[in-house]
This record gives structure tokens, C-alpha cells and sequence, in this order.
């Protein structure tokens, strides 16, 4: 008897089981990614705050953070152009859990300034090929 109870009560500790790991994975991991400046594998999956050059930079977009939505903060490379902030160099990366790095990114000239020790103000990380996020620097000097 206590057999056959047990074989009808571990399909449902598995399903259990199965709703906490989805829910950590919709909740907890996003604010771990956030607090740890590493990206998810998804859409949109870059981290609100990120590490360069021992600084924290940050972006409250909807995108950054695992939003499904970046239209209104990206940044494509024709905006990037008429800014003059193209072409953009690699400085650095945002690891991702389980996925391809994402690209930190400076404009040239000021890739070049931070090469002699100067601390940008502004980074950009590459979501996709076409959408690049701004992130600020926090803090003061």
C-alpha cells in the first residue's frame, strides 16, 4: 500500500519540482542577472546594469532587464552615424548564462581615450546586430 502512494505522489513532487524552477527562471534569475551585469538567452536578455573598466554603467530601458520590447532604446547604426558615434570598437563583454557574449562597445575616438585612462561616460552594448544599448555611467568621477 505505501508502495503504490509513492508511486503516485513522485509525479507530482516532479511537477512541483518543474514550477519552482520556472518561476525562479522568470523571477529570480532576471534580478540576478541585473545585480551581476550578466545577460540571459533570450531577446532582450541584457542585463540593466553592467562592469566596465572596474565602473558600473546602467540602462533602465524596458529592454534591458529580459523586456521583450527595445523599440523606443535602440540604437540602430544609421542613428549611431548621424551621431558620429560609428563605427563603434569592442572594449569588453556582458557574459551570457548559457549563450554568446554580448559586446561592449565604444565610438573609436572615444576607445582611443579610454586606451589612455579615461573613464567614458557612456557605453554601448550590442543586443543584436541592429540594436545597440546605451548605458550611462553611475555615480560621479
Amino acid at each position: 500500500m505505501k508502495s503504490r502512494s509513492l508511486r503516485r505522489s513522485w509525479p507530482v513532487a516532479l511537477g512541483a519540482l518543474l514550477v519552482v524552477l520556472a518561476l525562479m527562471w522568470a523571477v529570480v534569475l532576471p534580478a540576478l542577472a541585473n545585480q551581476n551585469g550578466f545577460a540571459l538567452p533570450r531577446p532582450c536578455g541584457v542585463p540593466t546594469r553592467i562592469t566596465y573598466a572596474g565602473r558600473h554603467y546602467t540602462n533602465p530601458s524596458p529592454c534591458a532587464g529580459g523586456a521583450q520590447s527595445a523599440a523606443t532604446d535602440c540604437h540602430t547604426p544609421e542613428e549611431l552615424s548621424a551621431e558620429a558615434d560609428w563605427p563603434l570598437i569592442k572594449v569588453g563583454e556582458v557574459q551570457t548564462l548559457f549563450g554568446a557574449a554580448h559586446s561592449i562597445l565604444l565610438p573609436e575616438d572615444e576607445a582611443n581615450a579610454a586606451v589612455e585612462g579615461l573613464t567614458p561616460t557612456s557605453v554601448f552594448v550590442e543586443d543584436n546586430s541592429s540594436c545597440y544599448l546605451s548605458y550611462d555611467l553611475e555615480g560621479g568621477p
